[in-house]
């Protein structure tokens, strides 16, 4: 899961691109149809679609809508970090007029310290199991957590300043994020 910020930015331009869709992410030709043009590779991503899929039809190509509005995504527990050290509300959604996140960039970045928003990587691991060989895993990974470090919390507050100038320069008057 993820928290997007976005701006309330009016002049908004939407264009819309092919993809490959994942459902054809099978295709060995799907990393090269992403980074350049499906075109040369319509036949091998429609071999490897889903028929019934509901995005490309079984074509193994979709068409994505985009804005070039400015936004910025980050994971939960990012973005959390994110709001406290801005000093602002931590919710789930929220809303803020320019000026003020103005200010909770520059009260952010006058902090001397970061780390009562950091956190560690944190691995849990499962009870011994076996494997379908097997083999004992005596400690498998249940899940990995991975940490912020206060380097990583102020880069992600220069990426927010450059979001909110960003937002300034289309003449955004509000940031929302959920």
């Amino acid at each position: 899961m993820s928290y997007t910020f976005t701006a309330d930015v009016s002049d908004a331009q939407t264009s819309t691109k092919e993809e490959p869709c994942l459902c054809a992410q099978g295709a060995e030709c799907f990393g090269d149809a992403f980074q350049n043009s499906v075109e040369p590779h319509r036949a091998e991503l429609a071999a490897e679609a889903w028929d019934k899929c509901l995005h490309c039809k079984g074509t193994g190509v979709e068409s994505v809508e985009n804005d070039d509005a400015p936004s910025l995504n980050l994971g939960n527990d990012n973005a959390v970090s994110l709001l406290g050290a801005l000093g602002l509300t931590v919710d789930c959604w929220g809303e803020i007029a320019l000026p003020e996140a103005r200010r909770a960039v520059m009260r952010a970045r006058a902090r001397k310290s970061l780390s009562v928003y950091t956190r560690a990587t944190e691995i849990v691991y499962g009870a011994p199991r076996a494997d379908e060989n097997g083999a004992i895993e005596l400690r498998p990974i249940r899940s990995h957590g991975f940490g912020l470090t206060e380097d990583g919390l102020r880069d992600r507050i220069e990426r927010f300043a450059s979001f909110v100038e960003a937002s300034a320069s289309r003449g955004a008057t509000t940031i929302t994020w959920g």
